[in-house]
């Protein structure tokens, strides 16, 4: 099912990705536009399907796309199924990491130095100190 897109459309010509199914959301992660990839992101998250964990698993494994493999992994974390080994291993793949809360900031330092990385990070906040320290 990776790499066909699926478009939804209503009686009234709307698109509807409510509809959809776990595992055309996940194909839409791969879409170029970035309203289809953020729209199957939320819709997957919101509704809470643990199940699509090995569909976003398949899609960052196979994907040649960075931004398809990063929604993968937002999605994952998203839905609380994105595990420590998981982290660590996806993580090579990613260099910046922005607009993250201070317990994922925690999480990725943990796991870039279970790679051997050096790490460096910025941090605006009290919360952001055990992450700093970590760093």
């Amino acid at each position: 099912m990776l790499g066909v897109s699926v478009c939804l459309v209503v009686a009234d010509g709307r698109i509807d990705l409510g509809r959809a199914g776990d595992a055309e959301l996940v194909t839409h992660l791969q879409s170029p536009n970035l309203w289809w990839r953020r729209t199957a992101q939320r819709l997957l998250v919101e509704r809470g399907h643990r199940d699509a964990k090995p569909l976003l698993e398949a899609l960052f494994a196979k994907s040649g796309l960075g931004l398809a493999r990063l929604h993968a992994l937002w999605t994952l974390d998203g839905l609380g199924v994105l595990d420590e080994e998981t982290l660590r291993e996806r993580s090579r793949d990613v260099a910046i990491y922005a607009r993250t809360t201070p317990e994922q900031k925690l999480r990725l330092v943990r796991a870039l130095r279970a790679n051997g990385e050096v790490v460096a990070m910025t941090g605006d906040g009290v919360n952001d100190a055990p992450a700093l320290k970590a760093a």
